[in-house]
C-alpha cells in the first residue's frame, strides 16, 4: 500500500524525534511497519507525549493531544523511515557525544558544589516523559537526524551572483529608516515646560535640567537620555512627530510637547537620514540566508526520495492516515 507524501515532516525535522522507533518493544497493537519493520502503538504514544512536553502539557491542551494524535501519526513514521535511511547511509553519532549531551542536560540540575542533584533530574524527566534511557534516544537520534542533514547538505552553495542579484531585487529589504536621537525632560504643567525652555534660551544645560527638573525617574541617572529610534520606535506619537521636526543637532522644542505622560521638551542630539545599506554590509546576511534556504530545498527533495521509496503500511487503527491519503 503507498500513499501520497505528507508534508508535515517536511520543514518539522527538528521538532520531531523517534524514542524507541524499531527498539525492541514487541507488543502491544501494531501501529504498522517501515520498510518491513514493526512500529508498535506503545512507541508512538510514548514519543507523543513526550512531543507534548509530558503529563502537564498533554493535560494543558488536552484537546488538541486527542484531536491531533491520528495526524501525527504520518509524521512519525515518516521519521522512522527517515532514521533507517541514516542508518543504511552510515550515518552515526558516537556513544561518547551521546553521554556528553546527556551530561550537559543533566547538569543543568546540578547543586552549588557542580554535583546533578539526581532527585531533580529524574523528576524533570518524568514530569516531560522520559526515562533516562529514552533521554539518550532522543538525544541519539535528533544528532543523527542533524549529521544526516550536514552530509547531505555539506556541497550546497551560493555564488556571488546569486547573491547580487538578491540584493539588487529586494534593495527595499535593506533601507535603514530615518533615525534621531534625543534628550527628554517631562513634567506635568505646561507652565513648568515653558518655564524650562526660557531657561534653555538663557543657556541652561540640557541634560542637568533633565536631572533636577524631570519627572521621568531615570532622567536624574541619564539627564534625560533615550535611545535613538525610528519612526516606529517605542514612543508616543506626539513625542515622535516633535522628535522628526527637529533638524539640527541642538535643537530643542520652542513650545511643550503634551503627552499622556504630561508636557515634554525634546533636545535633538543627532538624525540619521535613511539609506539603502551596501552590499558588503549584508552580503554575509544574505549568503546565509540563501545558503539556508538552498539547504532546505536539498534537504526536501531527499526528504521526498526517502518516503517515496519507503514501505510503510499502516494496521488496525481507528483513523490511520491511509484512510484519508490516497493509495498509491
Amino acid at each position: 500500500m503507498k500513499r501520497q507524501i505528507g508534508r508535515g515532516l517536511l520543514g518539522l525535522m527538528v521538532l520531531f524525534w523517534v524514542t524507541a522507533a524499531g527498539c525492541g518493544l514487541t507488543s502491544g497493537t501494531l501501529l504498522g511497519t517501515v520498510n518491513g519493520v514493526n512500529v508498535y502503538e506503545k512507541e508512538f504514544d510514548e514519543w507523543y507525549l513526550q512531543f507534548w512536553g509530558g503529563e502537564e502539557g498533554k493535560n494543558q491542551y488536552l484537546d488538541m493531544f486527542e484531536q491531533y494524535r491520528v495526524n501525527y501519526i504520518q509524521g512519525y513514521m515518516e521519521q522512522v523511515a527517515l532514521l533507517q535511511r541514516a542508518k543504511t547511509d552510515g550515518v552515526a553519532v558516537s556513544q561518547a557525544a551521546v553521554d556528553a549531551e546527556f551530561d550537559n542536560y543533566r547538569q543543568q540540575f546540578a547543586d552549588t558544589g557542580g554535583k546533578p542533584d539526581m532527585e531533580l533530574f529524574r523528576a524533570d524527566l518524568k514530569q516531560k516523559g522520559f526515562t533516562e534511557k529514552s533521554l539518550r534516544t532522543y538525544f541519539e537520534n535528533n544528532m543523527t537526524l542533524q549529521a544526516l542533514y550536514t552530509q547531505i547538505t555539506q556541497d550546497v552553495t551560493v555564488d556571488e551572483a546569486l547573491i547580487r542579484n538578491y540584493y539588487e531585487e529586494n534593495s527595499d529589504l535593506f533601507v535603514v529608516n530615518q533615525t534621531v536621537k534625543t534628550r527628554n525632560i517631562v513634567v506635568d504643567t505646561e507652565e513648568e515646560a515653558q518655564e524650562i525652555i526660557r531657561e534653555l534660551d538663557e543657556g541652561s544645560d540640557f541634560a542637568e535640567l533633565a536631572r533636577t527638573r524631570s519627572s521621568d525617574a531615570s532622567a536624574k541617572d541619564n539627564g534625560g537620555d533615550i535611545p535613538e529610534f525610528d519612526a516606529d520606535g517605542p514612543y508616543v506619537q506626539p513625542y515622535k512627530d516633535a522628535a522628526f521636526a527637529l533638524s539640527e543637532p541642538g535643537e530643542y522644542t520652542k513650545a511643550p510637547v503634551q503627552s499622556e505622560f504630561g508636557y515634554h521638551v525634546i533636545l535633538l542630539e543627532n538624525k540619521t537620514a535613511a539609506r539603502r545599506r551596501d552590499l558588503e554590509e549584508v552580503r554575509s546576511e544574505i549568503e546565509g540566508n540563501l545558503l539556508a534556504e538552498r539547504k532546505q530545498a536539498v534537504f526536501e527533495a531527499f526528504l521526498t526520495e526517502v518516503i517515496e521509496e519507503a514501505d510503510i503500511q499502516y494496521a488496525n487503527l481507528p483513523a490511520s492516515p491511509a484512510a484519508t491519503d490516497t493509495q498509491k
